[in-house]
């Protein structure tokens, strides 16, 4: 790992920055934007690189100008202007020191799951904020169960921490860490006495030296701040006196999404003094600081004799009813997360949409309105809350969308029209309650990864009991019995049953079938492997289209004894029980090649969004209307006439070829 990113920086390297950096950002004080940087590689690609890379010698160093910075402040919405804590600095840099970090982000961010714990899931590679919010919900329902001791959440508001970070304690850490002279050298250049001057009404101040805090604009600050924050996780996850969740093997302390930290805490009159000591050592060390009267404790399962106790003694806020927590309200009961989150954005979204009903805008714009602005908002929830809710909730949100895109008129198109792909004929109006199905096919994706990476995954493993690696594929087998009632686990489950039945998803059985947890394979019927694991056995390997395979015609260690011969027997006995064998053997559907694949999806969520719109009730074309598609189509001119004789809607969309007419019955 250490000689990954020692390396000289190649030209490869340096385009392959310049092609991942976005367009239109401002440019720094000197004026070059990346458009610059994009039309002049050629010229200035060797000049860069030697500057650059001229700088794991012992002496150069990058000019002050390459380090200066352009400090603008904006004002915080809904502020007093008169106040300087009411403004945010946006700090602008020069472009050619943003692609130098991002060379060195791209070299890093390969290896940042192997340096910071899963716990840590802001700006690494593969990690998302979900996985804290899934996480939570899952140890607030262990918290609840019999035997498990006084248990609260406690989020802490740190102040300023990307601008706080020492440097000297950043730089310690990235040698205990194991990074190289090389990088040591080119990360120490970004910080050797950087400057910026404040842009305040067109005037520019003085220059002034920058002494801590990672660089703001600078694609390499989020990986660093990750990788000085991850001692003082350790060292919560090490201290035996702060006492977390415990669920099978496991103990959960903490989740952070980069500084948004939330301890999971039992024992806590012991544990909340050892915190508070831990981090006062660790602030003392690396300049970082936690404010104290805004971190919040939400009470999970603590009597109210220790509550009040806790209260007059400790210096945090007391929540109520529910504790925020990137962006949604965690509440102690998991059956009240519905109404504290999805609600509220119901009113939220009714009250934007009659705000947004204005006249003039057609209902194309409406849609690309409902795409852009709406659709972002359901989706985060569905995504972090994958908890049950009610098709009333889709009911209504559709109710509304069809409202705001006629703006309150009868509907001249069908929703079936409206939702379908462009590909189809359609408009592509978001179809939530299929997002919401696609959002819980992303977690049975995952669930096929076993429990690398997702802390959430191994979490629910535990909580109910089966893997969920082989789960979905076993129901409707005699494998799975008593599984115990979770709030996320039986919500994919149902969804996953419905789809089955209700399309061609993956209808079962399946091929992807795991025999080694019915309970009529024997471990005579293992292949032979290299490996001391033997492998999970697909139907595939016993079962030739509609035919079982002879027992010498699969690798098993003694093909010809009676006990094999009677094992198979028994096995393909109970697989004919279930379907006939040729549905055993059927070609993988697209979710099924999906979950093959061992990799996630890019885009996961909308690539299986996709898969159900394909999967949904086909829209009519042009060409499969036959001879009730009228003639004379041109400009969408059609007189009366031709409109009473063929109810059909006509949809026009310039593209770069011209006019197209997409033609579809009502």
């Amino acid at each position: 790992m250490r000689s990954s990113i020692e390396g000289p920086i190649t030209a490869e390297e340096l385009h392959e920055a310049i092609k991942r950096t976005p367009v239109g950002k401002t440019p720094g004080p000197d004026g070059l934007t990346l458009k610059y940087y994009k039309t002049c590689k050629k010229f200035l690609s060797r000049a860069w690189l030697a500057s650059f890379n001229g700088l794991t010698e012992p002496a150069p160093q990058l000019a002050p100008q390459t380090l200066s910075a352009t400090i603008t402040l904006i004002p915080k919405p809904d502020k007093d202007h008169a106040l300087c804590a009411n403004y945010r600095p946006i700090s602008l840099l020069n472009q050619d020191v943003k692609l130098f970090a991002k060379v060195l982000a791209l070299r890093i961010a390969k290896h940042m799951r192997h340096l910071i714990h899963p716990d840590q899931t802001g700006f690494i590679p593969g990690r998302e904020g979900r996985d804290n919010t899934t996480l939570a919900i899952n140890l607030i329902h262990a918290a609840q169960r019999p035997g498990t001791g006084p248990t609260l959440l406690l989020s802490t508001d740190a102040e300023k921490a990307f601008d706080r970070v020492h440097w000297p304690f950043l730089f310690r850490t990235l040698h205990h860490m194991g990074f190289g002279p090389n990088a040591l050298r080119w990360i120490t250049a970004l910080y050797d006495f950087p400057t910026a001057r404040i842009n305040l009404n067109g005037t520019l101040s003085s220059p002034f030296i920058i002494k801590n805090g990672t660089r703001q604009g600078c694609p390499l600050s989020p990986l660093l701040f990750a990788l000085s924050l991850e001692p003082l996780l350790q060292a919560i996850r090490a201290n035996p006196s702060i006492h977390g969740v415990c669920v099978g093997r496991h103990t959960h302390k903490v989740a952070a999404y980069a500084d948004d930290l939330l301890f999971f805490i039992q024992q806590p009159q012991i544990s909340l003094p050892s915190l508070i000591e831990l981090l006062r050592e660790y602030g003392s060390l690396s300049n970082y600081k936690i404010n104290m009267s805004k971190s919040e404790i939400l009470n999970i399962s603590i009597p109210s004799p220790l509550s009040t106790h806790i209260q007059s003694t400790f210096p945090f806020r007391w929540c109520t009813s529910s504790l925020k927590y990137l962006g949604v309200h965690l509440t102690p009961a998991v059956s009240n997360l519905y109404a504290t989150n999805f609600v509220p954005l119901l009113r939220v979204l009714e009250r934007d949409l009659t705000r947004w009903a204005i006249p003039h805008i057609m209902w194309f714009e409406r849609i690309n309105v409902l795409k852009m602005n709406v659709l972002p908002r359901v989706l985060y929830l569905l995504q972090t809350l994958p908890i049950h809710v009610p098709s009333a909730f889709f009911r209504s949100l559709q109710s509304l969308f069809i409202r705001y895109v006629w703006a309150g008129s009868k509907p001249r198109l069908s929703v079936t029209l409206l939702t379908a792909p462009r590909s189809r004929g359609g408009l592509a109006l978001p179809h939530l309650q299929r997002y919401y199905h696609a959002v819980h096919l992303l977690r049975l994706v995952e669930w096929s990864f076993g429990t690398s990476g997702k802390q959430w995954v191994a979490l629910e493993h535990e909580l109910a009991g089966r893997s969920r690696t082989s789960l979905p594929w076993l129901l409707g087998t005699a494998a799975l019995t008593n599984i115990p009632a979770h709030p996320t686990v039986s919500v994919t489950l149902t969804i996953w049953c419905r789809l089955q039945k209700s399309t061609q998803l993956a209808p079962w059985p399946s091929p992807l079938l795991p025999l080694s947890h019915l309970p009529a394979f024997s471990p005579r019927l293992l292949p032979l492997t290299d490996t001391a694991i033997p492998q999970n056995p697909l139907p595939g390997l016993y079962i030739d289209g509609n035919r079982p395979k002879a027992p010498k015609d699969i690798p098993l260690s003694h093909p010809d004894s009676f006990l094999t011969t009677f094992h198979m027997h028994c096995l393909i006995t109970y697989l004919r029980s279930l379907a006939p064998l040729d549905k055993y053997t059927r070609p993988l559907t697209t979710f099924e090649q999906v979950i093959t694949r061992k990799t996630l999806p890019q885009h996961g969520i909308s690539t299986l969004y996709g898969v159900l719109q394909n999967l949904s009730p086909h829209t009519p074309s042009c060409g499969e209307m036959g001879n009730r598609t009228p003639p004379n189509i041109h400009r969408g001119r059609v007189d009366s006439n031709v409109r009473a004789q063929y109810p059909v809607f006509y949809c026009y969309s310039y593209t770069r070829n011209g006019l197209q007419a997409a033609v579809a019955m009502v």
